[in-house]
C-alpha cells in the first residue's frame, strides 16, 4: 500500500514538473550579416501553445542596398517555422513597409534550443508586388543566413518539484529493500 502511494506521488510530482515548460520562450537572432553588409539582431518572444508573437525587437542596419529597420510588429501569417515580422502597422503600403521573415529549417517549440534558418529583410517596390513569398518580382530583398537561440530555464517550482520525485523515489527504493530483507 505504502509502496503505491509513493509511486502515485513520484508519478504526480514528475508530471506537474512537465507543466513548467510550457510558458513562451524569448528567442534571440545572433547577429546576422546580410547580403549588402548591413546586420541584423534582437530577440522576441513565441508560444507555440497559441502561436502568438510578443516582445519583438529586432534591428537591421543600413548595408549598401538599403536602410535598416527597427520590427517591434507581428505580421498575420507567422508561424512556428517562419516568424515573421513588419516595422509598421497594417496596412501594408507598397514602397513604405519593410518586412523581415526568418525561415527556420525546424520549428520553434517552447523548450527551447538553437535553430539555423535563412533571414530575409524586403520591401514591395512594385504595385504588382504581393509580399506573399519574399521571393516574388518587385522586392527590394536582403538576406542571410540566421541562428535563433533561446535557453529554458526551468520555473523554480520545477526545482521542488523534481527534488521531492527524488525524494519520494529514493524512499520507495529504501522501502523496497527492507521489504527483501
Amino acid at each position: 500500500m505504502l509502496n503505491r502511494l509513493v509511486s502515485v506521488l513520484i508519478g504526480a510530482c514528475c508530471f506537474a514538473s512537465v507543466g513548467a515548460l510550457a510558458s513562451p520562450v524569448t528567442w534571440d537572432l545572433s547577429p546576422v550579416t546580410l547580403s549588402d553588409g548591413g546586420m541584423a539582431s534582437g530577440s522576441f518572444t513565441y508560444d507555440a501553445a497559441t502561436n502568438t508573437f510578443s516582445g519583438i525587437d529586432i534591428t537591421t542596419t543600413t548595408g549598401s542596398l538599403r536602410a535598416g529597420g527597427v520590427y517591434t510588429f507581428p505580421s498575420s501569417v507567422g508561424n512556428a517555422s517562419t516568424p515573421d515580422f513588419l516595422n509598421l502597422d497594417l496596412p501594408v503600403d507598397v514602397g513604405v513597409t519593410e518586412r523581415l521573415d526568418i525561415f527556420l529549417s525546424a520549428a520553434m517549440t517552447n523548450a527551447g534550443g538553437a535553430i539555423s534558418g535563412n533571414l530575409e529583410e524586403f520591401t514591395c517596390i512594385a504595385a504588382g508586388c504581393s509580399f506573399t513569398t519574399g521571393t516574388e518580382p518587385g522586392l527590394n530583398l536582403r538576406d542571410g543566413n540566421a541562428v535563433i537561440t533561446a535557453n529554458v530555464v526551468p520555473e523554480p517550482s520545477t526545482v521542488p518539484l523534481a527534488g521531492l520525485a527524488l525524494l519520494a523515489l529514493a524512499g520507495a527504493t529504501r522501502l523496497s529493500q527492507r521489504g527483501r530483507r
